[in-house]
């Protein structure tokens, strides 16, 4: 729902998107955005602070027959308002479910009082239990003790916590790297680098990670001196990489779009060579490589087809909207590459047979979906956009004088950004 919030830092009031009914079953994308930190995030256009709104927030699973509701404290909201919020919102949950399903849960609200829970509750659902989050929290706590502790107790806490050591603790570990070396805590940041370097000699799943890193950093080093990805260079690291199970995972999930027929043609003569110099025996290794990789490229066929199915039910669905404007607002989650690639083919198709009439109906639908994404981008890619599309050398000028607190380092960094994404596409023009 559309509500008028106001910037915690300069006050200014604006109206924003905010959502207090995460329905699973309606709006799936509104539960990643809960789980990713980003629901109800909003970013004031005067001065780009980015904030969270304070809002009651319902939560509807019908798989998991799950009915909650969280209203903050700090809103003081009557008891009788809180009462009809939910009582409108067990009825918008009941009208989106099929008559023949389940609805008694809805009936029976589940009250959580701190939001902590709350999220709890939600990755419950994802296979993300109580104690797994305590773990990893004990991981953070940890980094944090290691992070200020002298020798001796580092030395004390590596071997009384050795369990707490895996995989996880070492992305916690990179994490609090990465944010000491952007705050500036350099000293900080040296000594956690100092205690990963430690982890990796003396640490089962030290030494295991090194190795993968390694190969990984070879694999890409690779691609990136010969300019892309080739299937000669796929294949050599597969190959030297087969016998390690999840090496080989991780450069096959690396690697995957230089799956063609190409590759499999390379991948064929190296197993025929193996035959001929030591028959099916030597050739075993590479002929379950070929297998796995045969199935990769399959389900990542079916992926592709499902995707464009997908991207083709919305598209009918916006044309076939009584409001195609708000129809595309309601489906912006959905809207993605696949979805323009789509679109740009319908319009494409249809200049080709001579009928520009639905051809314009399509670039309408295609200049609105712009026009609604860069509503919602932050302020500065908005004004990006704007300097990309004023096209005088004077009038840019002009529009950089009368916008001074645009020009800040966030500015240049979309800039930057925007740049390396214009020469990976080949775009000169943008680019000039």
């Amino acid at each position: 729902m559309q509500t008028q919030v106001s910037c915690p830092r300069c006050q200014t009031p604006f109206v924003a998107e905010v959502h207090q009914m995460i329905d699973v079953g309606v709006n799936p994308s509104l539960k990643r955005l809960l789980l990713s930190g980003q629901l109800n995030v909003v970013q004031c256009p005067s001065c780009s602070t980015v904030f969270p709104v304070l809002t009651p927030l319902v939560y509807h699973d019908p798989e998991n027959q799950m009915f909650m509701v969280h209203v903050p404290m700090e809103l003081n909201i009557p008891t009788a308002d809180r009462e009809r919020l939910i009582g409108r919102m067990v009825q918008q949950a009941m009208t989106s479910l099929p008559e023949s399903a389940p609805k008694g849960y809805l009936l029976q609200p589940e009250t959580i009082l701190t939001l902590q829970t709350f999220m709890e509750r939600v990755l419950e659902t994802e296979g993300i239990t109580k104690e797994m989050i305590e773990r990893q929290r004990a991981q953070v706590e940890l980094v944090n003790t290691l992070a200020t502790a002298d020798r001796d107790v580092v030395d004390y806490l590596l071997k009384e916590r050795a369990k707490e050591i895996d995989e996880t603790f070492f992305s916690i570990l990179q994490s609090v790297i990465e944010e000491a070396n952007q705050t500036g805590q350099e000293e900080r940041a040296i000594k956690l680098i100092n205690l990963r370097v430690r982890l990796f000699q003396e640490t089962e799943v030290g030494r295991q990670l090194e190795k993968r890193q390694v190969a990984l950093t070879a694999f890409q080093k690779e691609a990136q001196k010969a300019g892309a990805l080739t299937p000669e260079i796929y294949l050599k690291h597969l190959v030297k990489n087969a016998a390690d199970e999840e090496i080989l995972d991780t450069v096959i999930a690396m690697g995957q779009q230089a799956l063609s027929y190409e590759f499999f043609s390379l991948l064929t003569e190296e197993i025929e060579k193996k035959q001929q110099l030591g028959g099916d025996t030597a050739a075993q290794p590479l002929m379950k490589l070929r297998e796995k990789l045969l199935a990769v490229y399959d389900e990542l066929q079916q992926q592709s087809q499902q995707i464009m199915v997908k991207a083709g039910e919305t598209l009918n669905a916006i044309l076939t909207a009584d409001d195609y404007v708000a129809e595309i607002r309601n489906r912006l989650d959905e809207i993605d590459d696949a979805f323009m690639y789509v679109l740009s083919a319908n319009i494409g198709e249809f200049e080709k047979g001579g009928q520009q009439q639905q051809a314009d109906a399509l670039k309408q639908i295609y200049q609105t979906i712009l026009a609604l994404m860069e509503e919602q981008a932050p302020a500065e890619v908005r004004f990006v956009n704007q300097l990309v599309r004023t096209r005088d050398p004077e009038a840019r000028r002009q529009l950089l004088d009368e916008n001074p607190a645009m020009v800040q380092p966030e500015l240049v960094q979309v800039l930057t950004a925007v740049r390396g994404e214009a020469e990976g596409a080949g775009q000169q023009a943008l680019i000039d």
